[in-house]
């Protein structure tokens, strides 16, 4: 089972998710992650080339790759599933091995474009850290 703490810094990511959702509604904003693919036009890509590992500023990080599942966070990586979901588990249990002596030792996977970084692989990982107030990732 999970720790009170894990339980509570999710609730709190999530209470903040659903606040935003409300007020980017109102506004008749999308409150949901950016996807790349709406916003990068393929054809201005003249070149590709691996980075390796890098360790990133979390600000940069703006979005996601793909189009799934985006409406399961907040255009800030903050959890959208209730509680009491399959995917509420897995985040606990991210955050808890993020606690851990180990802590996360598998990178993301992002694709970098003018600056700016897009999650292909890791969107939970990237959650966890915004929600413990990390400024960096690997």
């Amino acid at each position: 089972m999970f720790t009170t703490e894990a339980r509570d810094l999710y609730a709190c990511a999530y209470v903040h998710a659903k606040r935003t959702v409300n007020d980017f509604q109102k506004l008749s904003a999308d409150p949901y992650l950016n996807e790349m693919d709406n916003e990068v036009d393929d054809s201005t890509i003249a070149e590709r080339m691996d980075l390796g590992i890098l360790e990133i500023p979390v600000r940069q990080i703006v979005g996601s790759v793909s189009d799934y599942p985006e409406m399961q966070y907040t255009y800030d990586f903050m959890p959208l599933a209730d509680i009491n979901s399959e995917f509420a588990a897995a985040w606990c249990q991210l955050y808890l091995e993020y606690l851990s002596d180990k802590g996360l030792t598998d990178p993301i996977e992002c694709v970098e474009y003018m600056g700016r970084f897009y999650v292909v692989d890791g969107k939970k990982h990237v959650s966890v850290l915004k929600a413990h107030g990390e400024t960096r990732v690997q």
